[in-house]
């Protein structure tokens, strides 16, 4: 076990390192969320720069602008190499290179006057105008430095940071936000060597910021050639929403035919807007989606989505759908199927402590995801649908109270088996006491009580009201802070009320008045020691995580090594629940005298820049209270119950970066009792599996780990989850995972791209199972993109193997006005994603 706390701790981890390397040892990227690390594969993000992370990043640069950092000033300062004083006119003259300020507006240009009372400015030459909402360039210009109007020949500016450049033979500024251009081009391009791949160019152009430009004798133009005209034109240019078409998908499968989908995004108001989607498969169905959203306030807010869709064109054809385990496979004629998403509480004017939430979904079949696959409604390879409304308050000052009605659709078996929440009731109390005042040891007792009151609904098998006490008595300590822990009992006391004892064919029936009372008691402990080192300028340490083009300007200079072990420990007696109903995990309690132990060794380091160098090492150090440490005031019932708590990542937010760079966790359970389940020949194993847990992240450049259950007594794993991710300066990436459950399942899952020249990189992503030999879904994109990077074409092919579907896709895309064709092997979630940006 690689576990250490000396000297010795950078050899060790790079062993570790040179280990997972060489040998393959993957990650599951989930089991942290640095920044530093790469996103795991996913279906939708072939390529990396699609992801969502990598386009905030992107985003973030973008906004960058360069704006006058210059104090305002009310006073005019006139500057130039010869300047020519007319006082009977009121006039500054100057040559051989003019400077203009007054009020943050900065002019310069090769020589120009400005009169001293007016303001009136008159330039030429290399003209430049900068105020704090950008800059115009022109060949001449005549502007007023008090208005910020003016008129400007051979215009050239940007109207927002990112967003469309403009040029014009004649530009009249009207105000802070109107233009009106004469022979104007506009185009988001903004290439170094100033071509513009594609623009739009009009005779006469009218724009509002944050509004629309409205053009007149348009062309768009794409590598000089006109490939559309229009006698007037309108475009959004502002950064707010905006009504109008979204791209439109098309393309086509080998079971659905052609495909078209072409949304219009309507915004109803400042609060609301309206998204209608008509849908097209030629072999399949006609139909439409219908989304709405609204704001209500900044506590308040609907999200909701409605399809509909006529299958009269597949007739019986199941076009390549597996129907193995549904339980009803029709696909009705007429189908239907949406969510709604609710959040409200009241705003901070309001006393009143409720809260109330609605996450609702619904389909008319089992199957309707897995075609028409929309994510916000439920994933394609999910199996079930689960519709919740809960609404929360505080009764009488110090009572949570919370009522709720919960309603699962199964996708996969049996619906009538399923049991329905409708309605729970949940009142919850915590109290804390000191009997002996603040003590050095932080000793207290807290008490909670927990009632619930639900009552189960099913049409198959046991239903009706069941009710819950469950009172709570903890006392937590810590000692200085070394080590913190805490004991804990609690009593489960459950009353069953049941309007329907069928228990199935064959089996008794169910009491219908019951109970049972079963106590827990819990113990938990754990503590942490840590060593900072300071890292000499130039280590190779520092240089590993500086690897890679995108590394910043701040140096890895500082590492902390954690070890930090737990034990915990639960206590169930015996209990007879046989005779009762099962309705969810709370109605069995099993025997057991468990003890849970690990540690977890971390490498934390931070990012400084240089010049912070000479902070004292000490500053990295954790207090007592930002121990890494496990929240040992949940639930003792966790300790009984095969959970292991997770670890709490709170280093404090000091200077400069702090990245996890490695860790190594074990952990694992011993029952006193042993129990012999009925179903199996030989009594179960007190220990249980192992669990193990390796991450490594160097490098924003390289990721890589491993999560795993090990049985000890088979010398086997039960179950791994392994995964990496690599990139380099050239914007080649794998990102890879590999999935083994014991007797189920058994994948390997991964996004590769490279790039075969500047302009055209190709990409692909697979899902394979292993033990069935077969390919669920891969998907290869070939992308060519412009030298300037502001227009792209994709062009590819896929297959899925449930529906068993092959397709190919087109996707042509300005940068800066959205997608012109949509994929149409990937899913339509990307055109929904597109309702959040500009049409």
């Amino acid at each position: 076990m690689i576990l250490i706390f000396d000297s010795g701790l950078v050899r060790t981890f790079l062993r570790m390192w040179s280990f997972a390397l060489f040998a393959g040892v993957l990650f599951d990227l989930a089991t942290t969320e640095s920044l530093a690390q790469l996103p795991p594969p996913n279906r939708t993000d072939v390529f990396l720069n699609d992801a969502k992370t990598q386009k905030d990043a992107n985003k973030k640069i973008a906004e960058k602008s360069l704006r006058p950092a210059d104090a305002k000033s009310d006073n005019l300062d006139f500057q130039a190499d010869e300047i020519d004083v007319r006082r009977g006119e009121n006039e500054l003259l100057g040559k051989g290179g003019v400077l203009i300020s007054q009020g943050g507006v900065h002019v310069q240009a090769d020589e120009g006057k400005v009169n001293t009372v007016t303001k009136d400015g008159e330039l030429k030459g290399h003209v430049v105008m900068s105020t704090a909402d950008g800059s115009i360039a022109a060949e001449s210009a005549k502007v007023n430095l008090d208005t910020e109007v003016g008129e400007f020949q051979g215009a050239e500016f940007a109207l927002e940071p990112g967003s469309y450049q403009v040029r014009a033979e004649r530009a009249l500024k009207l105000s802070e936000f109107e233009f009106e251009l004469d022979d104007s081009e506009m185009t988001t391009c903004k290439c170094e060597d100033g071509s513009r791949p594609w623009l739009i160019s009009s005779d006469r152009c009218h724009i509002t910021q944050e509004g629309y430009a409205h053009t007149y004798g348009s062309t768009v133009r794409f590598e000089g050639t006109p490939v559309f005209y229009a006698p007037w034109m309108t475009l959004p240019v502002k950064t707010e929403r905006a009504s109008g078409l979204l791209a439109p998908t098309w393309g086509g499968t080998s079971q659905n035919g052609f495909r078209w989908r072409q949304s219009l995004f309507l915004v109803l108001d400042d609060t609301s807007d309206l998204t209608v989607t008509p849908l097209v498969d030629t072999r399949s169905r006609v139909g439409g989606s219908l989304g709405y959203r609204q704001r209500f306030s900044a506590t308040n807010e609907v999200n909701t989505r409605y399809y509909y869709s006529n299958e009269s064109r597949r007739g019986s054809s199941l076009q390549g759908l597996n129907i193995e385990g549904i339980s009803d496979p029709t696909i009705d004629t007429n189908r239907f199927g949406g969510f709604y998403t609710q959040n409200w509480q009241p705003g901070g004017d309001s006393d009143l402590p409720a809260q109330f939430l609605v996450d609702s979904h619904y389909t008319s079949d089992n199957l309707f995801v897995r075609e028409i696959q929309d994510p916000e409604l439920g994933l394609f390879t999910t199996n079930y649908l689960t519709s919740t409304a809960v609404l929360r308050g505080v009764a009488f000052s110090q009572v949570n109270a919370e009522a709720r009605v919960e309603y699962t659709q199964l996708l996969q078996g049996l619906q009538e088996s399923q049991p329905q929440r409708i309605p729970e009731f949940v009142l919850s109390n915590t109290q804390t006491f000191r009997p002996l005042g603040f003590n050095q040891y932080g000793l207290k007792l807290v008490a909670s009580t927990t009632a619930d009151a639900t009552d189960f609904q099913r049409d198959l098998g046991g239903a009706g009201w069941r009710y819950g006490v469950r009172p709570k008595l903890a006392v937590p300590f810590h000692v200085s802070n070394y080590v913190r822990g805490q004991f804990a009992a609690e009593l489960n006391q459950l009353e069953y009320n049941l309007s329907d004892t069928s228990n199935g064919d064959g089996v008794p029936p169910l009491k219908s008045s019951n109970s049972f009372a079963v106590p827990v008691f819990g113990f938990g402990l754990r503590s942490g020691v840590e060593r900072v080192y300071d890292l000499e300028k130039g280590n190779w340490l520092s240089s590993i995580a500086d690897i890679g083009a995108d590394s910043s300007d701040t140096k890895l200079t500082r590492l902390k090594h954690t070890i930090e072990p737990t034990v915990q420990y639960a206590y169930v007696p015996e209990v007879t629940q046989d005779d009762l109903p099962i309705f969810d995990s709370n109605d069995r309690y099993r025997q057991r005298s468990l003890v849970t132990y690990g540690v977890t060794s971390r490498l934390f380091g931070r990012m400084l820049r240089p010049f912070e160098r000479s902070r004292d090492v000490g500053e990295l150090a954790a207090e007592a209270e930002t121990l890494p440490m496990y929240d040992l005031s949940t639930s003792v019932l966790q300790f009984g119950r095969g959970s292991l708590l997770a670890p709490v990542k709170n280093i404090d937010p000091r200077p400069g970066e702090v990245r996890e760079l490695a860790s190594v966790s074990l952990m694992q359970s011993y029952n006193y009792n042993r129990y012999t389940d009925p179903a199996a020949l030989t009594p179960t194993d007190p220990l249980s599996d192992l669990a193990l847990g390796f991450t490594v992240s160097p490098s924003v450049y390289f990721t890589t780990g491993l999560q795993s259950n090990f049985t000890t007594q088979d010398n086997r794993f039960s179950s791994f989850a392994m995964s990496a991710g690599i990139r380099d300066d050239r914007e080649d990436v794998a990102r890879l995972r590999y999935s083994f459950l014991d007797g189920s399942a058994s994948q390997v899952e991964g996004n590769l791209e490279a790039k075969i020249a500047e302009q055209l990189r190709v990409g692909y992503y697979a899902r394979y199972d292993i033990r069935e030999s077969q390919m669920f879904e891969s998907r290869g994109l070939l992308r060519f993109i412009n030298s300037c990077r502001c227009w792209s074409v994709d062009l590819g092919v896929g297959s899925q193997l449930n529906p068993d579907n092959r397709q190919f896709l087109l996707t042509f895309t300005f940068m800066g006005l959205g997608d012109i064709n949509q994929s149409v092997g990937l899913s339509p979630q990307q055109s929904q994603q597109q309702q959040q940006q500009q049409p």
